[in-house]
């Protein structure tokens, strides 16, 4: 079976349980161009996953999750016997050590909020709009595409609390933020910088302007 055929029926298969399965088809497709948009399953060989892997050392954790992808897939393509086997390496690397958080101190936050008022405005950004997302990451731990995501419509000035859409696990929460954020989100929205400037990105939000940031 057509490879990019194959790879199609495996997205929307994933997507039909609930998943979002995003990310996951970007790679699977990347990884069908790899192997050629005329290829047949039968003719990826672990040369082709390799490739797609990368070489790259010492190995990332990106590089198992696309290895975990890949084994997904083709258990998926041999239940179903469009292949016999899955043409996966046999020789896994080691693991890289765990990721471990970096906790900025008080004085660090003060520097970057202090270097962003330095920063010169493009057609995408201007220092108010760094600053205060800085404070969005800092005063209401969301994850970098929650914040990103995030609309006027999500931002509750009166209540003190952000309505965070679709997260990683395809839920909304609500996120109560404090006093300080609040104010500070409140002074932003009632000076962020004017939509006429050409070219922009709309304007109702700080975040809409930082899609090129998007997951």
């Amino acid at each position: 079976m057509n490879l990019q055929r194959l790879i199609e029926q495996y997205i929307s298969f994933q997507q039909s349980l609930g998943l979002a399965f995003i990310k996951d088809a970007r790679r699977l497709r990347a990884f069908c161009r790899v192997c050629g948009p005329r290829a047949n399953v039968a003719d990826v060989r672990v040369r082709h996953v390799d490739t797609f892997l990368g070489t790259a050392r010492p190995v990332t954790w990106t590089w198992f999750d696309k290895l975990s992808l890949l084994r997904c897939f083709f258990r998926y393509t041999v239940s179903r016997g469009y292949a016999t086997t899955a043409p996966l390496p046999t020789a896994i690397p080691k693991k890289p050590l765990p990721f471990v958080p970096y906790i900025y101190s008080l004085d660090e936050i003060r520097r970057l909020l202090q270097a962003s008022e330095s920063h010169i405005g493009s057609i995408y950004l201007e220092p108010e709009t760094i600053r205060t997302m800085i404070l969005v990451y800092y005063g209401a731990g969301l994850r970098r595409c929650e914040a990103i995501n995030l609309t006027r419509a999500d931002v509750d000035l009166r209540a003190s609390v952000l309505t965070v859409r679709n997260t990683k696990f395809g839920k909304t929460r609500l996120v109560p933020v404090g006093p300080h954020l609040s104010q500070a989100l409140a002074q932003y929205d009632s000076t962020r910088p004017s939509s006429r400037r050409k070219p922009r990105v709309s304007q109702l939000a700080i975040w809409r302007k930082m899609s090129w940031m998007r997951c």
